[in-house]
């Protein structure tokens, strides 16, 4: 091999095997953070709150979409009104077709979420499709639409349907810094500042913001 071609072919290499090392790695974080959030007070891999549902068995399939009082924010996959639904649904129904009621609300999410939520989620095949919402498009001044598709932030799930969350994570840490560590209060108000931060809050939350932009 000539002297050029090393020079050229070895930096080259380099590059990809570091790449594909830190894409594995943060690849791996997020299947971890998956693995910790999903049950509780995250979303699964595919985006949506709660197990993983097959595709399509002999079920009937129910879709719930709206913002956080469907998504259940502040109490676990299993407390949300969609598990609850699923539960007397069972209870109901028959043994031969169970149901299967998917979560598939997200925070802060209007109407205008639903079109979108419904196309990427076309694949469950849903029977019955429960619109709940209002709350989150009285928010604001009237002219003011809410047009928030938060799942679509991620370039990864439009394009394979895989919801990282690792940048999730790094984003509501840096909303809760800029809110006095209150989630809830960054949540209820995301675009404004409700406390003035100290200059290592600033700094900290513009780096983690960053983070998860990238």
């Amino acid at each position: 091999m000539t002297t050029w071609k090393r020079r050229v072919i070895f930096p080259v290499v380099a590059i990809v095997v570091a790449t594909v090392t830190a894409v594995g790695a943060l690849f791996a974080i997020d299947l971890y953070l998956h693995h910790r959030a999903e049950r509780s007070a995250g979303l699964n891999v595919w985006g949506y709150r709660g197990p993983r549902v097959n595709r399509r068995i002999s079920l009937a399939r129910v879709v719930v979409l709206g913002g956080s009082t469907v998504f259940g924010y502040g109490v676990t996959w299993d407390e949300a009104f969609p598990a609850q639904l699923q539960k007397r649904l069972e209870r109901l129904g028959d043994a031969n077709k169970p149901f299967s009621v998917v979560n598939l609300g997200y925070n802060n999410e209007g109407a205008y979420a639903f079109r979108f939520t419904l196309e990427d989620y076309e694949y469950l095949r849903p029977d019955v499709v429960v619109l709940y919402e209002g709350y989150n498009d009285l928010l604001g001044p009237p002219a003011v639409l809410n047009h928030s598709v938060y799942r679509h932030t991620s370039p990864l799930f439009r394009t394979t349907g895989y919801f990282p969350i690792l940048p999730l994570v790094f984003r509501e840490k840096a909303m809760a810094l800029t809110h006095g560590g209150d989630l809830n209060a960054a949540y209820a108000s995301e675009q404004k500042t409700v406390f003035r931060p100290g200059l290592a809050a600033r700094v900290k939350s513009g780096a983690l913001n960053a983070a998860a932009s990238l």
